[in-house]
């Protein structure tokens, strides 16, 4: 790709002892001229599982005392926009294809100059279910009343468990933007079908292929735009079936061309082993 579309990041090893972790956390920091906040996550994760915005090095290290796995540290994006945009290539076909793209938009609430942050998320139907999530982690004081027309960003994380709303908006598969993708993709070896998760400022910005990606999801990811509330259940379904016939066909073209395949008590024993830390994960 002809731009740097990486964000900095550095992998922080289960073996390494507490000071080890914070040592690696403050050289990788100083390497790349960051300051705190950054974003801890687990390496082996979904969801959003124990993905955290970190704001102190007291605060990384009991995240580290937490997570006896390995560990993802990366900065933080300073791009306030982000979608999810499913891309695939068939084996036999030089261009790849944007299947989806979900557009994301972050749990919010308006002040009006009366109610508590608490009062203001506990009166939305849809974020008083994630309560517990806001109050626990908020930068803000839940008692506190917030200014008329104020608005409070609750969550950062673009993810359906954090509260995030998702949208289709294939509108923004501009070409460059694109064709961006599909040179990073090419550069990735057997990399056939998968999620980018994407930060950008503005859609200008996307449409000239300036983004950031901040991760990037393999053939187990759904393509985000099923959760568009617009879409009835029969459309659900329908992108749902469209998405992993289209696994099944690279697949198929793969194992014809010899690859040799997983076998089903290799991928349950991966499945549970992955399941079993992923419990094991507390923030």
């Amino acid at each position: 790709a002809s731009k740097d579309h990486t964000l900095a990041h550095v992998k922080v090893e289960k073996d390494w002892s507490l000071q080890e972790k914070a040592a690696a956390l403050e050289n990788f920091m100083a390497a790349h001229s960051l300051s705190f906040p950054i974003v801890l996550k687990p390496d082996l994760g979904e969801k959003g599982l124990a993905v955290k915005r970190i704001n102190s090095l007291p605060e990384a290290k009991q995240y580290f005392r937490n997570i006896a796995y390995d560990i993802l540290a990366q900065e933080k994006c300073s791009f306030t926009k982000e979608l999810g945009a499913m891309y695939y290539r068939l084996p036999n076909e030089d261009k790849g294809k944007i299947f989806s793209i979900a557009g994301k938009k972050f749990p919010l609430v308006v002040g009006d100059g009366k109610s508590t942050l608490k009062r203001l998320i506990l009166q939305q139907p849809r974020l008083k279910y994630f309560s517990h999530l806001y109050l626990k982690h908020t930068e803000h004081d839940p008692q506190a009343v917030i200014p008329e027309g104020e608005p409070v960003v609750l969550s950062s994380l673009g993810n359906i468990s954090k509260g995030a709303e998702f949208y289709d908006a294939m509108e923004l598969a501009y070409p460059k933007f694109v064709e961006e993708l599909d040179q990073i993709s090419k550069n990735l070896p057997h990399f056939y079908f998968g999620r980018y998760d994407i930060r950008y400022e503005n859609e200008e910005q996307l449409a000239q292929g300036n983004f950031k990606i901040v991760e990037l999801n393999g053939a187990g990811a759904e393509s985000s735009n099923v959760h568009d509330a617009r879409f009835s259940i029969i459309d659900f379904y329908s992108i749902l079936f469209k998405q992993w016939s289209l696994i099944f066909r690279i697949g198929k073209m793969n194992r014809s061309a010899g690859p040799r395949r997983l076998s089903l008590f290799r991928f349950i024993k991966d499945l549970w082993v992955t399941k079993k830390k992923m419990r094991h994960y507390h923030v």
